[in-house]
C-alpha cells in the first residue's frame, strides 16, 4: 500500500531494530506512558504530576512482559491459544457470531459485511449473524467470553484479545497474498510551521484513544525518540476517534496528532476530510492492519471451516472493493501473529501496556457504568 504523500521531508523511519532498543530506553527513562483506558469524555493535561498520578493509579510507565492468560495453553509456539482439550469447552453454535471493528456506528459495517457472513454460512451450514458493538471493551469481553465467535479487531486490540480473550488471528485484507499495512502518520494543520517531531514542543498533541496503536502508543513511543515528554514539553487530548482527531486537525484545533496512513488515505479519497487542510510532518514504518479471526473454543473441524472460507474471500464485486480501493486489498490474506505482530507486541511491552491488566480496568469500568 502506497503511503500517505507528505508535503514536508520525509522524517527517518521510527523503529528498525537498533532505534527500537533506543526508544523503550527513552521511554522508560522519561515515563511518557498515560494510558486511560475507556475514558468517557476527552481528557486533557499539561501537567507532569497529573501524568505521574495516572500512571501510579494504572501501575503503567514501566517495561511489562505480555504472555497468554491463565488457563490459554501454547504447545505449538505460535503465541496463540491452543484449542481446550475438554470437550465441555468447545463450542459447536447452532448460530455464529460476527463483528467487525467496534465504532460509534456499527449499522454501515453490518452491510459492509453481509457478503462475508453470506460466504461464511453457505462454508459452514450455520446461520451467521453480524453482532454490532460500539464499545471495544464489549467486543473483547464477548470474544473472551464466547459468545462472539469471529470477529475483525483493529491493531492495537489484537495482541490483547490474543493473550486476554483467547482470539485467534486468521487473515488480514490484503493483496497478492500479501496483508495490507499502514504507517502512524503525524499530521498537522497545513499552515502549520511545524516540520518535524521537535517543532511540537509547548504545543498541544491529539491522540485518538488510548487503546490505539497509530492513535496512541506508537506515537508516544515516537515522541519520546524525540525528546519529548508528555505534560512536560507538550500537552496533550483525546478526541475518540480518527475521523475526529483528523477533522479536529484541519479545524486548528490542536497543534498536531497521530493517525494510520490507511485511515487518512481513505478519509481523503471518500471526501470525508479536505487534503488541502492537513499537512503530514511524520511517517512511521509499517503495521498490520485489521485482523480477522476466532474465538480458540471453537470445535477443531468448525475452525477449519471458517479459516478455509475466509481464506482467500475476494473483495471483487462487494461493498468491501470500494471500502477498500485506496489500499488496493481485493481478499482476505492469510497472517501470522508470531512474526506481523511482533513489532506491535513489542511497543506494548515497552510502554507498559499491560494486556490482562487492560482488559480488567476495562471490566471494571464496564461495571461501574451499569450500576
Amino acid at each position: 500500500m502506497s503511503d500517505t504523500p507528505e508535503a514536508s521531508p520525509k522524517a527517518k523511519p521510527a523503529f528498525s531494530p537498533v532505534r527500537l532498543g533506543v526508544t523503550l530506553a527513552v521511554v522508560v527513562a522519561i515515563g511518557v506512558v498515560v494510558y486511560l483506558i475507556g475514558a468517557a469524555q476527552s481528557v486533557q493535561g499539561g501537567d507532569a504530576n497529573e501524568s505521574d498520578a495516572i500512571r501510579r493509579a494504572m501501575g503503567l510507565g514501566e517495561p511489562v512482559t505480555n504472555r497468554l492468560g491463565a488457563g490459554y495453553a501454547d504447545s505449538d509456539g505460535d503465541l496463540v491459544a491452543d484449542t481446550p482439550g475438554s470437550e465441555a469447552d468447545l463450542l459447536d453454535p447452532g448460530v455464529l457470531t460476527f463483528s467487525f471493528i467496534a465504532n460509534a456506528e456499527p449499522g454501515a459495517d453490518a452491510d459492509l459485511w453481509q457478503p462475508l457472513v453470506d460466504h461464511l454460512a453457505q462454508a459452514t451450514g450455520k446461520q451467521v449473524q453480524y453482532v454490532p458493538y460500539t464499545s471495544r471493551s464489549e467486543q473483547l469481553r464477548a470474544v473472551r467470553d464466547g459468545r462472539l465467535h469471529l470477529a475483525g479487531l483493529n491493531t492495537g486490540s489484537v495482541p490483547v484479545a490474543v493473550n486476554a480473550c483467547g482470539f485467534v488471528p486468521v487473515c488480514a485484507p490484503g493483496q497478492g497474498g500479501s496483508a495490507d499495512a499502514y504507517k502512524m502518520v503525524v499530521i498537522v494543520p497545513a499552515d502549520s510551521a511545524a516540520e518535524s517531531l521537535k517543532d511540537l514542543s509547548g504545543k498541544r498533541f491529539a491522540f485518538t484513544q488510548p487503546t490505539s496503536n497509530s492513535g496512541c502508543k506508537a506515537a508516544l513511543v515516537i515522541l519520546a525518540e524525540s525528546g519529548l515528554t508528555l505534560g512536560e514539553d507538550y500537552d496533550y487530548a483525546f478526541t475518540h476517534g480518527h475521523a475526529q482527531l483528523m477533522q479536529a486537525i484541519a479545524d486548528k484545533e490542536y497543534a498536531a496528532g497521530s493517525t494510520a496512513s490507511d485511515l487518512l488515505e481513505r478519509a481523503i479519497q471518500q471526501g470525508e476530510l479536505d487534503e488541502s487542510k492537513v499537512r503530514v510532518i511524520y511517517t512511521s514504518e509499517p503495521f498490520p492492519t485489521a485482523a480477522l479471526g476466532m474465538t480458540h473454543r471453537l470445535k477443531p473441524e468448525l475452525a477449519e471451516q471458517i479459516a478455509q472460507a475466509m481464506i482467500g474471500f475476494s473483495f471483487i464485486g462487494t461493498p468491501l472493493e470500494q471500502e477498500y480501493a485506496a489500499s488496493g486489498a481485493d481478499a482476505l490474506v492469510p497472517i501470522s501473529y508470531k512474526d506481523d505482530f511482533a513489532l506491535i507486541r513489542r511497543i506494548d511491552d515497552a510502554v507498559g501496556y499491560d494486556h490482562q491488566r487492560a482488559l480488567e480496568a476495562e471490566d471494571a469500568q464496564a461495571k461501574d457504568a451499569d450500576e
